[in-house]
Protein backbone atom coordinates (compact mmCIF):
# COMPACT_ATOMS: atom_id res chain seq x y z
CA UNK A 1 0.00 0.00 0.00
CA UNK A 2 2.84 2.38 0.75
CA UNK A 3 4.40 1.96 -3.14
CA UNK A 4 1.36 3.97 -4.67
CA UNK A 5 1.27 6.75 -2.12
CA UNK A 6 5.29 6.93 -2.72
CA UNK A 7 4.71 7.08 -6.27
CA UNK A 8 1.69 9.05 -6.58
CA UNK A 9 3.92 11.47 -4.47
CA UNK A 10 7.19 11.51 -6.75
CA UNK A 11 4.18 12.77 -9.67
CA UNK A 12 3.04 14.77 -8.07
CA UNK A 13 6.10 16.46 -7.11
CA UNK A 14 7.76 16.30 -10.66
CA UNK A 15 4.27 18.13 -11.62
CA UNK A 16 4.75 20.77 -9.54
CA UNK A 17 8.18 21.59 -10.01
CA UNK A 18 7.82 21.18 -13.61
CA UNK A 19 4.76 23.60 -14.31
CA UNK A 20 6.48 25.78 -11.82
CA UNK A 21 9.72 26.04 -13.83
CA UNK A 22 7.73 26.70 -16.66
CA UNK A 23 8.05 29.66 -18.25
CA UNK A 24 5.19 31.23 -19.80
CA UNK A 25 5.46 32.54 -23.67
CA UNK A 26 4.82 35.97 -23.59
CA UNK A 27 3.53 36.61 -26.94
CA UNK A 28 3.36 40.62 -28.26
CA UNK A 29 0.61 41.82 -29.21
CA UNK A 30 1.11 44.56 -31.95
CA UNK A 31 -1.80 46.89 -32.06
CA UNK A 32 -2.83 49.94 -32.81
CA UNK A 33 -5.84 52.44 -31.00
CA UNK A 34 -7.19 55.85 -31.44
CA UNK A 35 -10.60 58.03 -31.53
CA UNK A 36 -12.29 59.39 -33.88
CA UNK A 37 -13.87 63.12 -33.31
CA UNK A 38 -13.27 63.32 -29.59
CA UNK A 39 -15.77 59.87 -29.48
CA UNK A 40 -15.79 58.22 -26.27
CA UNK A 41 -15.42 55.28 -28.14
CA UNK A 42 -11.83 54.11 -29.00
CA UNK A 43 -11.06 51.61 -31.67
CA UNK A 44 -8.53 49.71 -31.38
CA UNK A 45 -6.85 47.25 -33.89
CA UNK A 46 -4.10 44.69 -34.55
CA UNK A 47 -1.55 46.69 -36.57
CA UNK A 48 1.57 45.76 -38.85
CA UNK A 49 4.42 47.61 -40.31
CA UNK A 50 6.30 47.09 -43.27
CA UNK A 51 9.97 49.05 -44.25
CA UNK A 52 10.14 49.28 -47.93
CA UNK A 53 14.08 50.29 -48.70
CA UNK A 54 14.89 51.48 -52.07
CA UNK A 55 18.10 49.63 -52.91
CA UNK A 56 18.51 51.75 -55.64
CA UNK A 57 18.90 55.14 -53.28
CA UNK A 58 18.54 54.01 -49.55
CA UNK A 59 17.52 57.27 -48.11
CA UNK A 60 14.16 56.54 -50.16
CA UNK A 61 12.66 54.46 -47.78
CA UNK A 62 9.27 54.47 -46.41
CA UNK A 63 7.61 52.69 -42.99
CA UNK A 64 4.39 52.18 -43.65
CA UNK A 65 2.15 51.69 -40.22
CA UNK A 66 -1.93 50.01 -40.55
CA UNK A 67 -4.29 49.11 -38.19
CA UNK A 68 -7.30 48.04 -39.23
CA UNK A 69 -10.36 48.59 -36.41
CA UNK A 70 -12.75 46.96 -38.55
CA UNK A 71 -14.00 46.17 -41.85
CA UNK A 72 -14.44 50.03 -42.49
CA UNK A 73 -11.95 51.77 -40.30
CA UNK A 74 -8.20 52.21 -41.05
CA UNK A 75 -5.03 54.10 -40.43
CA UNK A 76 -2.42 54.59 -42.03
CA UNK A 77 0.84 56.33 -41.44
CA UNK A 78 3.85 56.23 -44.13
CA UNK A 79 7.10 57.71 -42.88
CA UNK A 80 9.31 58.59 -45.47
CA UNK A 81 12.74 59.71 -43.46
CA UNK A 82 14.62 57.94 -40.77
CA UNK A 83 12.94 57.54 -37.35
CA UNK A 84 14.56 57.42 -33.72
CA UNK A 85 13.01 57.00 -30.75
CA UNK A 86 11.75 59.94 -28.36
CA UNK A 87 11.77 62.25 -31.43
CA UNK A 88 8.50 64.18 -32.22
CA UNK A 89 7.20 64.65 -36.28
CA UNK A 90 4.96 66.48 -37.89
CA UNK A 91 1.94 65.91 -40.12
CA UNK A 92 1.89 67.84 -43.15
CA UNK A 93 5.25 67.33 -44.39
CA UNK A 94 6.46 65.25 -46.93
CA UNK A 95 8.08 62.78 -44.87
CA UNK A 96 4.90 61.56 -42.47
CA UNK A 97 1.90 61.52 -44.08
CA UNK A 98 -1.51 59.88 -42.75
CA UNK A 99 -4.86 58.37 -44.39
CA UNK A 100 -8.08 57.68 -42.50
CA UNK A 101 -10.28 55.60 -44.09
CA UNK A 102 -14.20 55.71 -42.94
CA UNK A 103 -16.74 53.08 -44.31
CA UNK A 104 -16.29 50.12 -47.00
CA UNK A 105 -16.90 53.29 -50.21
CA UNK A 106 -14.09 53.39 -52.80
CA UNK A 107 -15.12 56.82 -53.12
CA UNK A 108 -12.79 59.85 -52.26
CA UNK A 109 -14.92 61.24 -49.91
CA UNK A 110 -14.13 57.79 -47.05
CA UNK A 111 -10.22 59.06 -47.56
CA UNK A 112 -9.29 61.90 -45.07
CA UNK A 113 -5.53 62.87 -45.48
CA UNK A 114 -3.43 64.29 -42.40
CA UNK A 115 -3.38 68.08 -42.55
CA UNK A 116 -1.98 68.97 -39.34
CA UNK A 117 -1.09 66.88 -36.05
CA UNK A 118 2.56 64.84 -34.74
CA UNK A 119 3.68 61.31 -34.55
CA UNK A 120 5.96 61.09 -31.48
CA UNK A 121 8.26 57.70 -31.44
CA UNK A 122 8.72 56.77 -28.16
CA UNK A 123 10.71 53.40 -28.80
CA UNK A 124 12.59 52.26 -31.53
CA UNK A 125 14.59 48.94 -31.63
CA UNK A 126 14.52 45.53 -32.37
CA UNK A 127 12.52 46.21 -35.64
CA UNK A 128 9.84 47.05 -32.91
CA UNK A 129 8.70 50.68 -32.77
CA UNK A 130 6.18 52.18 -30.13
CA UNK A 131 4.75 56.18 -30.15
CA UNK A 132 1.37 58.06 -30.21
CA UNK A 133 -0.11 59.96 -32.74
CA UNK A 134 -3.31 62.41 -33.49
CA UNK A 135 -3.70 64.13 -36.58
CA UNK A 136 -6.63 66.36 -38.47
CA UNK A 137 -7.53 65.17 -42.03
CA UNK A 138 -9.73 66.21 -44.76
CA UNK A 139 -11.55 64.46 -47.78
CA UNK A 140 -12.01 65.89 -50.69
CA UNK A 141 -15.17 67.10 -50.01
CA UNK A 142 -13.31 69.54 -47.23
CA UNK A 143 -14.99 67.37 -44.28
CA UNK A 144 -12.83 67.02 -41.39
CA UNK A 145 -12.00 64.63 -38.63
CA UNK A 146 -9.61 64.49 -35.70
CA UNK A 147 -8.05 61.39 -34.96
CA UNK A 148 -7.09 61.68 -31.02
CA UNK A 149 -5.31 59.46 -28.58
CA UNK A 150 -3.67 57.22 -31.19
CA UNK A 151 -0.77 54.81 -29.63
CA UNK A 152 0.60 51.94 -31.51
CA UNK A 153 3.46 49.12 -30.98
CA UNK A 154 4.28 47.21 -34.08
CA UNK A 155 6.75 44.96 -35.58
CA UNK A 156 8.40 46.12 -39.15
CA UNK A 157 9.13 43.64 -41.19
CA UNK A 158 11.74 44.39 -44.05
CA UNK A 159 10.84 44.67 -47.90
CA UNK A 160 13.54 45.48 -50.33
CA UNK A 161 12.93 46.12 -54.07
CA UNK A 162 15.10 48.13 -56.81
CA UNK A 163 13.16 50.95 -58.18
CA UNK A 164 10.63 50.67 -55.59
CA UNK A 165 9.71 54.65 -55.78
CA UNK A 166 9.49 57.48 -58.09
CA UNK A 167 11.77 59.31 -57.20
CA UNK A 168 9.71 62.41 -58.35
CA UNK A 169 6.79 61.86 -55.67
CA UNK A 170 8.27 59.30 -53.52
CA UNK A 171 5.56 57.34 -53.98
CA UNK A 172 5.96 54.07 -54.47
CA UNK A 173 5.29 52.46 -58.26
CA UNK A 174 2.16 50.55 -58.50
CA UNK A 175 2.34 47.40 -61.22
Amino acid sequence: MRKPKFIFLIIAIIVIIVSSCKKEKKEDVFMMSFKVDNSGESFSAKAGALKISDTIDVNNSQIWIRGKANDSIIVMITIRTLIEANKTYSFGSPHLTATFIAGNSALLSSFYFAKTGILKVTSFSGGEAKGTFEFTAENSLNQSKAITDGKFKVKIEELQDAGLFDQRTGLPYYH
